[in-house]
């Protein structure tokens, strides 16, 4: 095993995810030498999100074309027994490429002479005497261990929080879990149509998807929560419920070419490790994701930028101090993300499925902006419009 000398950086960035990439992409911009590295060989063998997302992510953070599979004009909301569409002549959305969106982001840092290291993990950091941090990476198959000095060390790591820990108290922190199936098929199926599963026949506990790619794949999956699980579940079936029962597919009609999963722990008091002298939290490790219906890459990637505006100022001035990030980064939709969450505990933890189909009843007397403004925007006002709405309907018939 051989050990190198240590390279001095502005930054040293770990994970290679939405959020790292983008603070990457940013500080490089800003002229800071910044290194962000990721345990990953190949950022295709990580390619575990469904990364579905309203159209104006392109525009919010200047991403090409390029990294998109797919556009999505349709929505639905399938239950048990009732199911709602929503159509638009324009397209409402995207289903991006993620290997294509984080190859992107890291082309825009070499672009602007960062570094990228692939292949390499954190083991470990220490403090120098002028305050700056030694970094130990370490490469496994050439064995070699790299140690880098920074003024600033960002965790990028997701809910694994490699560097800050889960230092909170455990009970705080909830768990979700996801599986997805990349299916591959000839049959003539909807390529605009983000669809959505509520209910105990398609996933107990939980929520389920329906993602159009390119080239007649689509990314179908479940996720669940184990903590509101009455027993145990078989995530893998339900898959094959949607793919057989709903889209009327025989197992000879489509090929599974890929199959990945992952868990999320997400933080309900927003007590994650923000910052802890140099090192900033971003992301996933500060729990940046809509609970509700666990999108995570737009509010990853709004977090590391507002880091970014952080980060950038520390090393101008030469303070780093980031107290006041983690303010800031707290109160970012404090509100909403506790609704979210309440919503979530009731929709997946405590509503029968009969209830839930209620639910979506109600939920189809959105037009569609609206009940994208709740999905994507955290808009939950509008919930309170479309209950006056239902019940107008019920009592008035209006």
């Amino acid at each position: 095993m051989s050990e190198q000398k240590s390279k001095i950086y502005d930054v040293v960035i770990v994970g290679a995810g939405p959020s790292g990439g983008q603070c990457a992409r940013l500080l490089t911009q800003k002229g800071h030498k910044v290194l962000i590295v990721d345990r990953v060989r190949d950022l295709s063998l990580n390619n575990f999100s469904s990364a579905g997302a309203p159209l104006s992510i392109l525009e919010e953070f200047e991403l090409p074309k390029s990294v998109v599979a797919t556009y999505w004009n349709k929505l639905t909301l399938v239950s048990t027994n009732f199911e709602k569409k929503w159509i638009s002549p324009e397209d409402k959305g995207v289903v991006m490429d993620f290997t294509k969106l984080r190859e992107f982001l890291l082309d825009e840092v070499q672009k602007h002479h960062g570094e990228v290291k692939l292949g390499w993990e954190y083991k470990r950091h220490k403090t120098l005497g002028d305050g700056s941090l030694e970094i130990s990476l370490y490469n496994s198959i050439n064995k070699k261990i790299e140690n880098v000095v920074t003024d600033v060390l960002v965790d990028g790591t997701g809910s694994a929080r490699s560097i800050t820990g889960k230092r909170d108290n455990p009970k705080n922190y909830v768990q979700g879990i996801g599986l997805e199936f990349i299916v591959k098929t000839k049959k003539e199926i909807d390529s605009k149509d983000f669809q959505f599963f509520l209910g105990y026949k398609y996933i107990s506990n939980g929520y389920g998807w329906i993602f159009p790619m390119s080239n007649k794949e689509y990314k179908i999956g479940v996720a669940w929560y184990p903590q509101y699980l009455k027993k145990p579940i078989q995530p893998a079936e339900y898959i094959e419920k949607i793919i057989e029962d709903y889209l009327g597919l025989d197992k000879k009609e489509y090929t599974i070419t890929e199959k990945h999963g992952g868990t999320l722990f997400y933080n309900s008091k927003r007590k994650d490790t923000y910052q802890n002298g140099r090192v900033v939290g971003i992301g996933d490790v500060v729990s940046s994701v809509n609970w509700l219906g666990g999108e995570g890459i737009r509010y990853g990637m709004r977090n590391a930028t507002l880091a970014t505006k952080y980060i950038d100022e520390a090393i101008r001035k030469n303070e780093f101090v980031f107290s006041q990030y983690e303010k800031e980064a707290k109160g970012y939709l404090r509100k909403e993300y506790w609704i979210a969450e309440k919503l979530s505990k009731l929709v997946y933890g405590k509503l029968s499925d009969r209830n839930i189909t209620r639910g979506v009843k109600v939920v189809s007397l959105f037009h569609f902006d609206e009940i994208l403004s709740v999905l994507f925007e955290n808009q939950y006002s509008r919930l309170f419009v479309v209950i006056n709405r239902y019940l107008r309907k019920k009592f008035f018939k209006r």
